[in-house]
C-alpha cells in the first residue's frame, strides 16, 4: 500500500500536465477560429465598400455627364445664337 501512495503524486502530476496541454491546445484553436471569423468579417466588410465605391464612382459620372449635357444644351442653344445674331444686326443698322 505504501508503494501505491508513493507512485500516486508522480501518476497525478502526469494526468495535470496533460490536462493543462490539452487546454492549451483548445484555447489556441479558440483563438485560431475567432482569428478566422475576423477575417471573414473584413471580407464582408471589404466587399460592401467596394460595392459603395463602385455605386459612387457610377453616380458621380452620372453627374459629370448630366452637367456636360447641361452646358452642350446652354451652349448649343438655337434660340440663343439666333437672338444674338438679332441683336448684333440691329446694332449694326442703328450704327448706320
Amino acid at each position: 500500500m505504501k508503494l501505491q501512495l508513493k507512485f500516486l503524486p508522480v501518476n497525478l502530476s502526469g494526468l495535470g500536465n496533460k490536462l493543462l496541454i490539452y487546454k492549451v491546445v483548445e484555447l489556441r484553436c479558440e483563438a485560431m477560429h475567432a482569428n478566422t471569423l475576423v477575417a471573414n468579417g473584413m471580407k464582408g466588410a471589404n466587399k460592401v465598400m467596394e460595392a459603395m465605391n463602385k455605386q459612387m464612382a457610377l453616380a458621380k459620372q452620372m453627374k459629370s455627364e448630366m452637367m456636360s449635357e447641361s452646358l452642350d444644351n446652354v451652349l448649343d442653344d438655337d434660340e440663343v445664337e439666333e437672338e444674338t445674331e438679332e441683336l448684333t444686326n440691329q446694332i449694326l443698322l442703328v450704327q448706320k
